[in-house]
């Protein structure tokens, strides 16, 4: 049985099969060569991904309508698994915020999220933080997604320079 060796040689136009010294390029193989081929022509040097959607992705309002704190937030996960020409997305994951003002909510800058935490079982972000330094203070809220309709967030609020004295607090966001 050792004469009987199945090869394959690729060609620049086409692949074909040798059998016990016999070619095989049936219409089925060339049908399916030829999209394969397509699909390499049309899309080079591109990948595709499927990202998980966030539960922690979305729009969020304060559960206190009086809230003198962060009124609402919103917050977006970016797709960096996927890539183009050779080269990764880089898009940061964003938060952006707004506190309360009078007559109109204040608009927080959108600011990046750092130190997440994955939960793998559920492939869930379920916890991140984001930085602001503004002129006076620095504000840190920590996020922690309760369940896909819930979120807690606390806020660590360091005044500069001010005499004010520190301040955290502790509020709860549904979508």
């Amino acid at each position: 049985m050792s004469d009987r060796k199945l090869s394959v040689a690729m060609f620049s136009q086409f692949i074909v099969f040798t059998y016990m010294g016999v070619s095989i390029m049936n219409s089925l193989l060339r049908q399916l060569f030829l999209i394969f081929a397509f699909g390499l022509l049309a899309f080079p040097g591109q990948s595709f991904a499927l990202c998980a959607a966030q539960d922690m992705a979305g729009d969020w309002v304060n559960k206190d309508s009086q809230t003198r704190g962060i009124t609402k937030l919103n917050i977006n996960f970016a797709c960096n698994d996927t890539v183009l020409n050779g080269v990764p997305s880089n898009d940061p994951d964003t938060v952006q915020a707004w506190g309360s003002c009078s007559p109109t909510d204040c608009k927080w800058e959108p600011n990046i999220l750092i130190n997440r935490f994955w939960d793998g079982r559920k492939t869930q972000y379920t916890y991140a933080e984001v930085v602001y330094k503004k002129s006076f203070a620095t504000v840190t809220l920590k996020l922690y997604l309760l369940d896909e309709n819930h979120l807690q967030v606390i806020s660590l609020t360091d005044f500069k320079d001010s005499g004010k004295p520190d301040y955290s607090a502790i509020e709860y966001f549904r979508k």
